[in-house]
């Protein structure tokens, strides 16, 4: 099926779903590739360990980061212009997730005092630059989605209904 402006959708009866495969055959093979060297490694204590990170990790994302962004996103179609909204979203998205990942080296999780080379960095100050440019970068792409014309409206009724 082929749309205006001769694009097709993936997976179209132009190109018979061939694309998904490919992607497909792609991420299994990654995925399968994680799974054989998580199970053959000699690092780990146990895969109870990992599980109860990974299904930790799960519970958090839906228990809490989740909900936090749908709820955001909520109060943003009233506070923020439609316009400029995308921006806002995607750099909250980005910033939050990077701050989450960080809490445990910012926190010193981990941190040894008999070893001065385990966390050695300031990563509170990592994480402040990070989150800046990445606030930056939104805030340019806010400025150019405001500056942008306003696209045309749709007609109430298109032509051909």
């Amino acid at each position: 099926m082929t749309r205006a402006g001769g694009d097709t959708r993936l997976g179209s009866e132009d190109d018979g779903g061939a694309r998904f495969w490919v992607c497909a055959a792609v991420g299994i093979g990654v995925a399968g590739f994680g799974l054989y060297g998580l199970l053959n490694a000699r690092l780990i204590g146990s895969i109870g360990s990992w599980l109860t990170y990974l299904i930790g990790g799960l519970l958090v994302h839906d228990a809490l980061l989740a909900p936090l962004v749908v709820a955001a996103s909520v109060m943003m179609i009233y506070l923020v212009p439609s316009r400029i909204r995308p921006a806002v979203q995607g750099t909250l998205v980005v910033a939050g997730s990077v701050a989450l990942v960080a809490i445990p080296v910012v926190g010193g999780w981990g941190r040894n005092p008999g070893n001065p080379t385990l966390l050695p960095r300031d990563y509170a100050l990592g994480l402040a630059i990070a989150v800046g440019v990445i606030l930056v970068g939104g805030l340019l792409t806010a400025v150019r989605s405001a500056r942008r014309p306003e696209p045309e409206r749709a007609p109430e009724r298109p032509r051909g209904w």
